[in-house]
């Protein structure tokens, strides 16, 4: 199966089972709604629990879950460390919204159709997402990820990238 990590757990908050994690994600809100199923791994022996969630808030970047199978502090505790997922088939995007490991792999191909690269890495910089491709002969390169001004589109399933390509960027 095919798992989109959501971020890590890294500590426990208060009595009851809360559980703090360092978030990989930018649609929290919708990853976390009460019910949903959340797949925590062991990262040491890969064992995998099925939690609910129960409830979810935000703060200082880090986000706070209680699942209704964990209620206590020394439960939660056994859980730090554990990575947090869910299905990659039930990762519903906006439109126009990517899931970063879709992007790995891709062509990038400019506007007279010449392959230039492909894409090894997704970075976040502070003024805007980044791809960091590598030319066939291993030279890297990055292409900002702004829609309309260097992304022409992206498909997916044929792992392209076209873009406008602009004297300066190899």
């Amino acid at each position: 199966m095919d798992y989109l990590n959501l971020g890590t757990i890294i500590k426990t908050h208060g009595i009851c089972g809360e559980l703090v994690i360092k978030s990989n994600t930018y649609f929290a809100n919708e990853r976390y709604k009460k019910g949903n199923k959340i797949i925590l791994i062991n990262p040491n022996s890969k064992e995998e629990l099925i939690l609910t969630v129960s409830d979810y808030h935000s703060y200082k970047g880090n986000d706070y879950v209680t699942f209704e199978e964990i209620s206590t502090f020394e439960n939660a505790k056994e859980l730090i460390g554990y990575t947090v997922n869910i299905l990659k088939s039930e990762a519903d995007l906006p439109k126009n919204y990517y899931l970063f490991s879709d992007l790995i792999d891709c062509l990038i191909i400019d506007q007279n159709d010449n392959i230039i690269g492909k894409v090894v890495k997704v970075e976040e910089f502070p003024a805007q997402i980044t791809l960091r491709c590598k030319t066939k002969d291993d030279k890297n390169f990055f292409v900002p990820f702004i829609d309309k001004i260097f992304i022409n589109s992206v498909n997916i399933e044929k792992k392209e990238i076209h873009i406008n390509f602009m004297k300066g960027m190899l």
